[in-house]
């Protein structure tokens, strides 16, 4: 065997690569980072100091609160609402916790298939819907008879109170996109509550109004409207206004993305060339660092963007992930011509 590598050695007429190899200088890169993002939320967001550690959010004070989605309760086929969830509606918000458990109890659960009608435009509303389980369909009938799709709704999502308090012919289609549980409350239910309990009806209607009243004073997003005169006409009487703030603005405390960093000095005294250690340890963690900061600025609960969204600002997809029409139903809430 040792006479077959001596022979092979004689061979050849050159060195090899292998042991040429042993001699070369060999350049070497960086280690790289796979999970390494262009992180353009980072740069993209106005970056404000904050010296006290603490942000606060001051707002003008909202007059009519929006309405938030409505916790249920299923189990099996069968849909539950609490107390606490019918708080929640702003049109019942003002009843007694004894009068809302009476009428949680009067709560249907109803079924509906894919594509089903639920409610038909210009039919008589008897019934108040809450979505627990499955997607709907708002539309409504174009001035040249085309469908015109108004907005989708998803778990707790309801729609059809006003059929609560007054006879109106519905304003819309409500269409079934997917298999749906409903809790249903027909009118002459809640009636029968209102009349069981004495003052009750007046105290209701009473409510009603006074959101009423708020809602004709507010503007889109809730904020009480700033009375302004415009024009100029001798001795017109200029209207009086005042803008008013929250009480309790929210506040978001320091956030601290931290860690220890270990390296031995052996480390950094022996294999510091020709790329310093230390340096590089601390560039792969500063690079993880960025990327946790926007993780969590996305995907917090306490301050992430995705849960301090509001209601308004979110849309249901109409089926698993995101199409491009909803990409579209995105982009036309929040698309602004150019000034």
């Amino acid at each position: 065997m040792a006479t077959a590598e001596v022979d092979d050695a004689a061979d050849r007429h050159s060195v090899t690569v292998k042991a040429a190899r042993n001699l070369a200088t060999t350049t070497k890169t960086a280690p790289q980072i796979t999970g390494l993002t262009p992180r353009w939320l980072l740069h993209l967001l106005p970056w404000v100091q904050v010296p006290g550690g603490t942000y606060r959010v001051n707002r003008r004070r909202v007059v009519v609160r929006a309405d938030e989605k409505v916790a249920i309760q299923l189990d099996g086929k069968n849909a539950s609402i609490s107390v606490q969830s019918l708080k929640g509606i702003s049109l019942l918000s003002s009843l007694d916790d004894n009068v809302l458990a009476d009428l949680a109890s009067r709560f249907t659960t109803e079924h509906f298939e894919s594509g089903e009608k639920i409610v038909k435009e210009g039919d008589k509303g008897d019934k108040f819907f809450i979505i627990a389980d499955g997607k709907v369909e708002c539309t409504t009938l174009g001035p040249n008879r085309e469908t015109l799709r108004l907005r989708l709704l998803s778990d707790g999502d309801y729609f059809g109170e006003i059929a609560l308090i007054e006879e109106k012919p519905r304003t819309a289609t409500v269409r079934a996109i997917t298999p749906c549980t409903l809790l249903a409350l027909p009118r002459p239910q809640f009636e029968a509550l209102l009349k069981s309990a004495p003052n009750l009806q007046e105290d209701f209607r009473r409510a009603i109004n006074q959101r009423l009243k708020a809602s004709s004073n507010a503007n889109e997003y809730g904020e009480e409207v700033i009375n302004l005169s415009a024009g100029h006409d001798e001795e017109d009487d200029i209207a009086e206004s005042h803008v008013d703030y929250e009480d309790d603005p929210r506040e978001y405390p320091l956030s601290v993305v931290q860690t220890v960093l270990n390296v031995h000095t052996r480390v950094s005294d022996i294999y510091n060339q020709p790329i310093d250690q230390l340096n590089e340890q601390i560039r792969q963690t500063v690079e993880g660092m960025k990327e946790t900061q926007e993780r969590e600025i996305i995907n917090n609960p306490e301050f992430g963007l995705l849960h301090a969204a509001g209601r308004s600002m979110r849309i249901p997809t109409r089926s698993g992930p995101p199409t491009p029409n909803d990409m579209d139903d995105l982009l036309s809430m929040v698309w602004k011509e150019p000034a």
